[in-house]
């Protein structure tokens, strides 16, 4: 018999774990929802997640529930924080599905796509959530938190997708499989219309040029030109014709930050057609993302969003540029000031290391939006 049973004391360790169990987290139906539209899009920021499903309510408020569902509290977590830094330095948190989120997801919508098996590197995490923009602009339905399964919309990620086709090589005297990954694809049901999504952060070059860089605009208009024009065998059936039997039209879309650069793709585009002799071009063009929400969301009668509305109020104009550089200023000295003192902590030797603030990944995320834009 050990010592704690003697004395007819519970061990400590089955002490902490009954006591993990009687404060797990009781899932809502909104939480379902919410890890529904998490396994969809992948990965959200705290933002995003307050636009699909808190809106009206204080940041601080999804951000919470958030850490609430990552934390091992009687239960798996059902979410994981990942991070990334922007072109500008800047620490962003994002939010991604456990493989525990999907039997409770799937209680709410029935059918979601497998996560993927291995995580994308960070360098790609901003590439995903500026993509997810759109998602996030399609979903949000009011007050309510929407389900992952939209009435008007599908959504396939991008690691469902491969678009995939053969030709023959003369150099190599073989067929080469060839493939195309778009970083979402877009499916409207009703309007029999799909769409090949590519988000361009204004980094790619337009032209190849000398390097013939694969991944530059024109290179991948070429790529799914051959995909959507090209004969795939004897019956006069494209690829595409060939991948999708169901005879949807298909578009595929450059999503860009801003006008400049979709009129600038759009000229390259023009011009890439121009040069095509006998072969019909495949419908593509560049739009930016507040164009693309507007335009799918009237294509399927649902209300325009206020941002997208002549006039709409900004959350811009009630602070200035600098007022908000002296915010984020402030909020990044706070921060390093509170790691430095867990440093010297940690040396002496103490356990009560100093916390940061619960609300500080929902105050940073407020004030990126203020000095970015947040649609």
């Amino acid at each position: 018999m050990s010592e704690l049973a003697a004395v007819g004391e519970q061990n400590p360790i089955e002490n902490s774990v009954s006591a993990r169990r009687s404060t797990a987290t009781k899932l809502t139906d909104r939480d379902k929802d919410l890890l529904g539209l998490l396994v969809l899009a992948r990965y959200l920021t705290a933002a995003q997640v307050h636009r699909l499903a808190f809106t009206g309510k204080h940041l601080s408020l999804p951000y919470r529930r958030l850490l609430k569902l990552s934390r091992e509290i009687g239960q798996p977590a059902f979410l994981r924080q990942r991070f990334f830094r922007t072109y500008d330095g800047n620490r962003v948190a994002v939010w991604e599905p456990t493989p525990y989120a999907m039997p409770a997801a799937m209680a709410r919508t029935s059918q979601l796509p497998e996560l993927p098996k291995h995580d994308v590197g960070a360098q790609f995490l901003e590439h995903l959530i500026q993509l997810n923009e759109l998602f996030v602009a399609l979903w949000r339905s009011g007050p309510r938190c929407p389900k992952a399964a939209h009435p008007s919309f599908r959504w396939i990620p991008s690691d469902r997708v491969r678009l995939v086709w053969g030709e023959w090589e003369i150099r190599e005297g073989r067929r080469q499989q060839h493939v195309i990954q778009p970083d979402a694809v877009l499916e409207l049901p009703l309007q029999r219309r799909r769409y090949f999504l590519e988000c361009e952060m204004g980094t790619q070059m337009i032209s190849p040029g000398e390097a013939n860089a694969p991944g530059a605009t024109l290179s991948k208009t070429k790529r799914y030109q051959t995909f959507l024009a090209d004969c795939s065998g004897t019956d006069r059936r494209t690829h595409y014709q060939t991948q999708y039997p169901d005879a949807f039209s298909a578009e595929v879309l450059f999503l860009v930050r801003d006008t400049g650069r979709a009129g600038s793709v759009n000229a390259a585009l023009a011009s890439w057609r121009a040069k095509l002799e006998a072969q019909r071009p495949s419908a593509m063009r560049a739009i930016t993302f507040d164009e693309a929400a507007a335009e799918f969301r009237r294509m399927v009668g649902l209300p325009a969003l206020v941002a997208d509305k002549p006039g709409a109020a900004s959350a811009q104009a009630a602070l200035t540029a600098k007022e908000v550089a002296v915010l984020r200023r402030c909020t990044y000295d706070a921060a390093r000031s509170i790691k430095r003192a867990r440093a010297v902590f940690r040396e002496l030797r103490r356990q009560d290391l100093p916390e940061y603030p619960e609300s500080y990944e929902a105050a940073s995320a407020i004030l990126e939006r203020l000095a970015g834009g947040d649609g």
